[in-house]
């Protein structure tokens, strides 16, 4: 099983950021070598892994049971089929295999979260929760963004202040990036603490190089306000900042994005 662990892993890596045209040779290769050793389940398992990352699902999933039917106890293949059955919408299925996935290697951080996503699509918030945070345990300052931007989403319609508390965990922990920094704006926004984003944002600008987008969303949030007057300051300010970029910087689809949302809302002022 270990071997076929590293085999995920080799071949993911190996494959990262390439065509497709590497997977179907690595396919044609593996499918002659089982010509010759059709009794090798690290051959099917491989050429699974390859169909799964060609999105033939129907085919790697017919070469990962066929690994089960060579061994039951191969479980390295439970993570890949919940994977595909995840990808493909059915939850019922991919739960099966993603829950006994995560008994036999529960310290496997990608396997939590694949466990918290399934659950959650599910409908199951508490499992959902475990498995997010199993996998920020496991990750320690490893952890991405993304894991408790993940888990915030769960507690976010029945608990929004440990939605934004797990925000600003995230922020403490692993650093303020901007993805975070910005869910935790909308989450105050949408529960109208305007004196929390206000902080935040005012922190950022303190300290940002680049301001033009937060310029925007503090002109966005005096606006809720009704302080308009400061507003109009702000969108202003916002498009005296994109006026300072170069000019390969301002030509950019994001910041003209930035710039024509600016003008708008200063037109309606």
């Amino acid at each position: 099983m270990r071997l076929l662990l590293i085999a995920i892993i080799s071949i993911c890596c190996t494959l990262s950021g390439k065509a497709h045209g590497p997977v179907h040779a690595q396919i044609d290769s593996l499918s002659k070598l089982i010509t010759q050793y059709p009794d090798s389940l690290n051959l099917y398992f491989e050429r699974g892994i390859y169909y799964q990352l060609d999105e033939d699902y129907e085919r790697a999933i017919a070469d990962f049971e066929k690994v089960l039917i060579m061994d039951k106890e191969v479980y390295t293949t439970y993570f890949p089929l919940s994977e595909i059955y995840f990808e493909t919408e059915e939850y019922a299925l991919a739960s099966k295999y993603i829950d006994q996935y995560i008994k036999q290697f529960p310290q496997h951080a990608n396997g939590q979260i694949l466990y918290a996503k399934i659950h959650f699509a599910l409908g199951d918030d508490d499992l959902a929760i475990i498995g997010f945070d199993n996998a920020i345990a496991i990750k320690k300052d490893k952890s991405s963004p993304e894991d408790f931007i993940h888990l915030a989403n769960v507690w976010r319609i029945q608990n929004p202040e440990k939605a934004y508390k797990v925000l600003e965990e995230g922020v403490q922990k692993i650093g303020p990036y901007v993805s975070l920094q910005k869910h935790l704006v909308g989450l105050a926004n949408e529960h109208e603490w305007y004196d929390r984003s206000m902080q935040i944002i005012n922190n950022i600008l303190a300290k940002a190089s680049r301001k033009e987008y937060w310029l925007l969303q503090k002109a966005d949030l005096l606006v809720k306000q009704g302080k308009y007057e400061q507003a109009k300051s702000h969108y202003q300010n916002c498009l005296s900042e994109i006026e300072g970029l170069k000019s390969k910087i301002k030509e950019t689809d994001y910041v003209q994005n930035i710039s024509q949302k600016a003008k708008l809302a200063l037109s309606a002022l």
